[in-house]
């Protein structure tokens, strides 16, 4: 709603400075272009807007996740290497 208002208090005074001639001329000349304008203002703030944000947002987690994974994988393969060769009988020196 605040989107579609700043849409049309932004529009209204460029309407004013280019349609010269009575103010219901301007009305009736600046509203329908304004309508859509503030309706696609509107659309834009309450849903592109919020969308936009919920991907980027998701995206950076499922990327942190997979970096995560990715650097458990290599302790898990780096520890498992250091206990097996732990677990390796030693040869005795004769």
């Amino acid at each position: 709603m605040l989107s579609a208002v700043h849409g049309f208090n932004t529009g209204f005074p460029y309407v004013q400075k280019h349609v010269k001639g009575p103010k219901w001329l301007q009305f009736v000349v600046g509203i329908p272009p304004l309508l859509l304008f503030s309706g696609a203002s509107a659309a834009l703030g309450a849903y592109a807007v919020p969308k936009f944000a919920q991907l980027t947002v998701t995206s950076y987690y499922a990327a942190s996740s997979a970096s995560h994974y990715a650097i458990s994988q290599v302790t898990r393969y780096v520890e498992d290497a250091y206990h097996s060769s732990q677990s390796l009988p030693e040869k005795k020196l004769e």
